[in-house]
């Protein structure tokens, strides 16, 4: 079945992230599109890609189509509704002793179906024989679960509704009044007459400056007798299995004198803890940051765990106030709250409010445990409460003594009950614990706490269970690893270590999700290969933080240019002519491409279309462009540009090109005349005639001298 599940969770996974439209995330309420009518039967989340929908559905369900379907619960680890066990459940095998106490020895075991095999039991009566023997509450002839009596022969408790059981939550606890608690067939289903056991561990804190223990000079099982006593009127009592377990206070922390603050609560809580069992921690003193002594105090109302001071009970001798203060926090586990919880002098419906009990007397409490008193106006009813003194932690009533541990005056209290503040009623009583608080108390313990139901009996070796002190006289029933796939076999071995450098919690491996390549390490250390889900690759695809297997979308930017969507939330970039998409526009550095002009949008000319231009720079203009051929012109000219960038000619003897004739400084060179247009005349060809300056003219000529 885990394994159903956990292929399960990677599909949608898969789906998840592999098809959803990745410019929304993925949506359950489309205003068009593929997932505009479909609901996923309202247990899931339609997502879409493209023209395509699927859905991912809720914890308990799996898709079939476009739909969410059921899964069976059987096998999930969770005793669900109609299960008698759970085969991937930590108890799924157990000692018939704990199933039901007309079994005296064998093993129980888990079926597949989640019904529990009880045919390797032992028993000293039958169930199914018709007779109500020792054990059995009930026997309708059978062994079937679901009618009335179960296949053990225990009266079965009728499925949580607004009048039995409730759920963990105040809002759904049922409203229990006072007709309710005299309706003798509600008592038969949530309050029978038979004593409803709980079995407790015991931790003690030890001083971190002397090694003193909390439970120096205390006798735990005086102390439970005295607490079974107080808890008798509900037909609750608690047992413990004579082993104190230490608790050493971590760095920073002091177990032993206790501050109460959030931090130290969450790190006493946070130690080990029994999955079959209540955890009393022991301590010497509780102090709160403003320095009030507190004698003890719960996890919280409706847990498993709570704390008690010693330091009274071993100083004065008397068990009385320790007894009551485990009394008082075992209720506050019992779903119970305090008789004064916000408790008032105005009608209001007794089984909602308050304490949700009708019949328990108004407890005005103590001044110091209201939080929103009006000091400008104190209750009536709170007389000692006056304006100075109700914004203290202390508050002193008029005889002086304290109001957190006496009446006033020293008269009877207003009310005898384990979940008041009265000290002074502190004793044996039979309203310690109300018919209604007795209805809620033994309901929640049926329903949320039943993993701790029943006592600690005398160990019986090769009874399958590792009892306190069996470790080294019945290792075959320590030494297992049932339930574990890491930690101590509870002989000194190993039941395995943990893949991918993780950690064994509580048996158990755990892992921070990572990737190693293609491969997913999951939280259990468990590794999944992305590539068996159609090249899905292992990565973080926001905007899920967790890293997980997904189908990266791959951008399709065919038949599209700069800026349009490629499909993945991004755009596309392609320019022609090795362009940059900028801002989506294309921009390219003009060139040419032969006879192709290409523009600085990246759109090309073809320069021949223009009557035989062609491509290039004509200058000045240093920009390309599509332009006509030069035609060369040295009309008239001897030198110079011929127009379209070559020469018409250079000129001879040094010359100087001037509007495109040639010009020069006359003068000789040997019998060589060079003129003014820098033409040359041989002077020897003159009969004899030399080349020089005649006076009086100044120019050099040709002469005979």
């Amino acid at each position: 079945m885990r394994a159903f599940l956990l292929a399960l969770t990677i599909v949608a996974a898969v789906t998840l992230l592999g098809c959803s439209d990745s410019s929304t995330g993925g949506t359950d309420s489309h205003d068009e599109g593929p997932c505009a009518d479909v609901d996923c039967s309202g247990a899931g989340t339609c997502f879409s890609s493209g023209p395509d929908a699927i859905c991912v559905c809720d914890p308990g369900y799996t898709p079939e189509g476009l739909s969410c379907v059921t899964i069976d619960p059987c096998g999930n680890g969770t005793l669900d509704p109609g299960e008698f066990c759970d085969p991937a459940a930590p108890d799924a095998i157990r000692p018939c002793s704990s199933v039901h106490l007309k079994f005296e020895s064998g093993t129980a075991a888990c079926e597949q179906d989640c019904s529990l095999n009880v045919s390797g039991c032992v028993t000293s009566s039958l169930c199914g024989n018709q007779t109500v023997e020792k054990g059995e509450s009930c026997d309708d002839g059978n062994t079937v679960n679901g009618d009335g009596c179960s296949a053990t022969c225990i009266d079965e408790m009728p499925s949580p509704t607004e009048e039995s059981c409730g759920t963990d939550g105040d809002a759904d606890m049922p409203k229990i009044t006072p007709e309710h608690c005299s309706n003798p067939d509600y008592a038969a289903t949530s309050a029978p007459e038979k004593i409803e056991q709980l079995r407790v561990r015991v931790h003690v804190a030890i001083s971190p400056v002397d090694g003193v223990r909390a439970d120096d000079g205390l006798d735990i099982d005086l102390l439970f007798a005295q607490t079974n006593v107080l808890l008798a009127p509900a037909n609750i009592s608690v047992a413990w299995d004579g082993v104190p377990r230490d608790v050493e206070s971590p760095d920073g922390v002091d177990f032993f004198d206790f501050i109460r603050t959030e931090a130290n609560q969450n790190a006493i809580f946070g130690m080990d803890t029994a999955s079959d069992a209540l955890d009393l921690y022991i301590v010497w003193t509780i102090k709160t940051i403003k320095d009030r002594a507190l004698w003890g105090f719960a996890q919280g109302i409706g847990s498993s765990s709570l704390v008690i001071t010693s330091s009274s009970a071993v100083t004065t001798g008397n068990l009385k106030t320790i007894a009551f203060t485990l009394a008082h926090e075992l209720g506050h586990n019992f779903k119970l709250h305090h008789t004064h919880h916000d408790n008032d002098t105005v009608e209001t419906d007794c089984a909602t409010s308050g304490d949700k009990c009708c019949d328990t007397p108004l407890d005005p409490g103590p001044c110091w445990a209201w939080p929103k008193l009006d000091c400008d106006d104190p209750p009536e009813d709170l007389p000692w409460c006056d304006e100075v003194n109700c914004e203290v932690d202390e508050v002193e009533c008029p005889n002086g003594d304290n109001c957190e541990v006496a009446c006033p005056n020293g008269e009877e209290p207003p009310i005898h009950n384990v979940m008041s503040y009265y000290v002074c009623g502190y004793s044996p009583h039979q309203d310690n614990f109300t018919p209604c608080q007795a209805t809620r108390a033994r309901c929640y313990i049926n329903k949320h706490l039943s993993f701790a139901m029943g006592g600690y009996e005398s160990p019986v070796c090769g009874d399958g269970t590792c009892a306190p002190g069996e470790e080294e006289s019945c290792p075959q029933d320590c030494c297992n690893c049932d339930g574990k796939e890491c930690g101590d076999d509870g002989c000194g071995g190993s039941c395995g270590d943990c893949p991918n450098n993780g950690t064994c919690i509580s048996g158990q491996c755990s892992c921070e999700p990572h990737c190693e390549g293609w491969i997913l390490v999951q939280k259990d250390c468990t590794e999944i290969n992305c590539n068996t889900f159609g090249g899905a690759q292992c990565g973080v695809n926001p905007p899920a933080p967790e890293p997980q297997c997904f189908k990266p979308c791959v951008p399709n930017c065919d038949g599209k240019g700069c800026g349009d969507s490629d499909g993945c939330g991004g755009a596309c970039t392609a320019c022609p002519n090795n362009g940059t998409c900028i801002s989506g526009q294309c921009s390219c550095e003009p060139h040419c491409k032969e006879w192709i002009l290409v523009q600085e949008d990246c759109t090309e000319i073809n320069c021949n279309t223009f009557g035989g231009a062609q491509c290039g720079v004509n200058l000045p203009d240093p920009e390309p462009k599509c332009v006509q051929p030069c035609v060369p012109s040295c009309n008239g000219k001897v030198c110079g540009d011929d127009g379209c960038g070559g020469s018409c000619g250079d000129c001879p003897n040094n010359g100087t090109c001037i509007s495109g004739q040639c010009s020069c400084e006359p003068h000789c060179k040997n019998w060589i005349l060079v003129q003014k247009d820098c033409a040359e005349i041989n002077c020897n060809t003159f009969g004899g005639a030399q080349c020089g300056v005649n006076p009086p003219d100044p120019e050099p000529q040709c002469f005979k001298p």
